[in-house]
């Protein structure tokens, strides 16, 4: 009889730290906050996984990114966000992000980084991971890293000079994203990152799909789909979200929702949440009237979405009331959007 693997597998793990047991399960999720969409996640962003957000510009795909760091400080995990398309301190606190938040042992919660080159950038993320006890990283975008030999190649003077080589940038983050997804599974961390959506080059039909290289999309664990519809009154944004990725068995792909950006103000989650119980029936609506009857039974009449969210916004209990109903809410709508092409 041969000898128990088991006995094996002890000896390699005590001799080398390059060969670990994965966990097996999702011991940690990371909610955005927003109950449509961490019903259609299973409850959040599970730990230990690759996200992408992507869509065309003026989709929110930032200010979901910005939400998603937010509600990562606001629960103690210490974050990063790599503001490589410019930061606004102002506008992250309007999106929920305590900028100034620190941790237990006075660190900072939330650390802004930017940089020159995408292999500076990336080589910090994995080192944050691996040494630095970083949980979450957020990056707005990684179409915007842009590869050290890039910069440094001179721009073409004539028809005969030659500018950066074809394929750089996805072979730069292709290999960014190998080295990267070991220790985000293994230390159960997170990366979440902006991607912008690019001409697919050699189809007959022409088509959009997301940068990067395959090997981000391969190891990608859940992909976001945005695209948006911006008010040119008001500059509001009406953002479908489809999730078309999702390898963790509770993530739900082709679920999807609609998310309300205010201009310079953010999500509208308390727009959010009137509209996923009123989807289910906790709020009864009647033409333009809407009305909830709380565990105490006393009746909270609106007329208007925006008249209710300003409730939800002055009453913290009431929106708190609500709120934990709308997270129990069953996921959204599922359905193929046929918007786009992809890889």
């Amino acid at each position: 009889m041969g000898k128990d693997f088991n006995e094996l597998v002890k000896a390699i793990l005590n001799k080398t730290d390059r060969i670990f047991v994965p966990e097996g399960k999702t011991t940690w999720r990371l909610p955005t906050g927003i109950p449509s969409l961490d019903a259609a996640l299973g409850g959040g962003i599970p730990g230990g996984t690759i996200s992408q957000i992507y869509g065309p510009e003026t989709s929110g795909k930032s200010t979901l990114a910005l939400h998603i760091a937010g509600q990562a400080v606001k629960l103690g995990y210490r974050t990063a966000y790599i503001g490589l398309e410019g930061y606004s301190e102002q506008y992250a606190k309007s999106c929920g992000v305590e900028v100034d938040k620190l941790d237990e042992n006075g660190g900072k919660l939330f650390n802004v980084i930017s940089g020159d080159f995408a292999e500076e950038i990336f080589n910090t993320c994995i080192e944050g991971i691996r040494n630095y006890d970083l949980k979450v990283i957020v990056m707005d975008s990684i179409s915007a890293a842009i590869p050290k030999a890039n910069i440094e190649k001179k721009q073409p003077t004539d028809a005969m000079d030659k500018g950066p080589s074809m394929g750089v940038k996805a072979r730069v983050v292709g290999y960014f994203i190998e080295q990267l997804q070991n220790p985000v599974r293994r230390k159960q961390a997170m990366f979440v990152t902006v991607n912008q959506l690019r001409s697919d080059i050699g189809k007959f039909v022409s088509g959009l799909k997301p940068g990067g290289g395959m090997a981000l999309q391969y190891y990608s664990d859940i992909k976001i789909s945005m695209w948006g519809k911006q008010d040119p009154t008001s500059g509001d944004v009406e953002a479908k979200i489809t999730i078309k990725k999702g390898k963790e068995w509770d993530v739900i792909p082709y679920s999807t929702t609609t998310l309300y950006l205010a201009h310079g103000k953010g999500i509208d989650i308390e727009r959010d949440i009137i509209v996923t119980c009123a989807r289910v029936g906790l709020i009864k609506k009647g033409g333009s009237w809407y009305t909830y009857v709380d565990d105490k039974k006393k009746e909270h009449k609106y007329q208007g979405l925006e008249k209710f969210s300003d409730a939800l916004r002055k009453d913290a209990a009431l929106r708190e009331d609500l709120y934990q109903k709308a997270i129990q809410v069953g996921v959204p709508e599922v359905e193929k959007d046929e918007e786009e092409s992809e890889d």
